[in-house]
């Protein structure tokens, strides 16, 4: 099955760090050089090529992962006319939206909060949960240093979290609603040397969780927010630190993760997805897809806790809506 370089500009300035508004992977590996003339696909083309997305800033990473659920689902949806298969990589959620709205994706996987905003704001449509760690969902958990004179949420107005980067559900936007359950508004710092608004819980973007883990050990920060899962892997299971930090406060269960296709897409080429993904992890050749593609375990369709989780994101998202970032 082919694979085609999409009809997308990318913009690749490469110094000591890779910076990339967006990332189109061919079957090669390699990305689509600067000054490259993209190659358009037509209608008809793009209709035999089933493209799924990512948001990540580790673009050829996630691309490799991703092209692998590509191509096993392509080569089982050729009877819909799939020919070729796509995966494609943008930087940021509002890219991925725009993407969304060009038709120019069929299918994401996404964490709880950027699964709501596609459906909320490109009618994207929820299939199905993404299980890891055997389990659908997770929690966000907000920590400071044991030593910390911090008790409770209430008691960082005035400090400075940190956060992992905006478009992360569990270390980002879930705490926010937890600050905002707490009664506090927060404020974005430029850094962490900007000065603080006394009212408010401060906030600053680290772009790496060991990042969020040094700020709070080295009091550079007083608080950071992370899932569950991240807390089990930097903290709990590091004995030479484990004992210096100490959770603050505990989310709800939130989604772990929700694939969705486009609003548009061919029904009975979505309902064969959905069946293909249910089934995947009954062989080893789908299980071994699963854990190429993004250590899933399997999939499942939604049932009521699901939609509570949901609706619970949803809810703050539209109390949220003219919170600026």
């Amino acid at each position: 099955m082919a694979r085609n370089v999409l009809p997308w500009n990318v913009a690749v300035i490469v110094t000591c760090v890779l910076s990339v508004a967006l990332i189109v992977l061919p079957c090669t590996g390699s990305a689509q050089s600067p000054g490259m003339k993209p190659l358009l696909l037509a209608e008809a083309d793009r209709k035999k090529t089933l493209v799924i997305g990512r948001i990540s800033r580790s673009a050829r990473r996630h691309a490799k992962r991703v092209q692998i659920l590509a191509d096993y689902l392509g080569e089982q949806l050729q009877e819909f006319g799939i020919r070729n298969t796509q995966s494609l990589i943008a930087e940021d959620l509002p890219t991925m939206i725009r993407h969304f709205k060009n038709g120019e994706v069929d299918l994401i996987s996404e964490t709880a909060y950027g699964a709501v905003e596609l459906a909320n704001t490109v009618g994207a449509r929820p299939l199905l949960l993404e299980w890891k760690h055997g389990n659908e969902f997770y929690k966000s958990i907000i920590f400071v240093r044991k030593d910390s004179a911090i008790s409770t949420l209430a008691d960082l107005k005035g400090k400075v979290i940190a956060y992992e980067d905006p478009g992360s559900t569990s270390a980002f936007f879930v705490p926010l609603i937890m600050l905002h359950q707490a009664g506090l508004s927060s404020a974005r710092m430029k850094s962490i040397r900007s000065p603080l608004q006394s009212d408010k819980a401060n906030y600053v973007f680290t772009e790496g969780e060991l990042n969020q883990v040094s700020l709070v050990l080295n009091k550079n920060v007083d608080a950071a927010a992370f899932s569950n899962s991240n807390w089990e892997e930097f903290i709990a299971q590091n004995d030479e630190i484990s004992g210096l930090f100490r959770i603050l406060g505990t989310s709800p269960p939130i989604l772990r993760s929700v694939m969705l296709a486009r609003q548009n897409l061919n029904p009975d080429l979505r309902d064969k997805i959905v069946e293909l993904l249910i089934d995947i992890d009954q062989t080893s050749e789908g299980r071994k897809v699963l854990k190429k593609y993004n250590k899933v375990e399997q999939y499942s369709l939604f049932e009521d806790a699901t939609q509570k989780s949901w609706h619970w994101i949803a809810e703050f998202r539209r109390k949220m809506t003219n919170f600026k970032q």
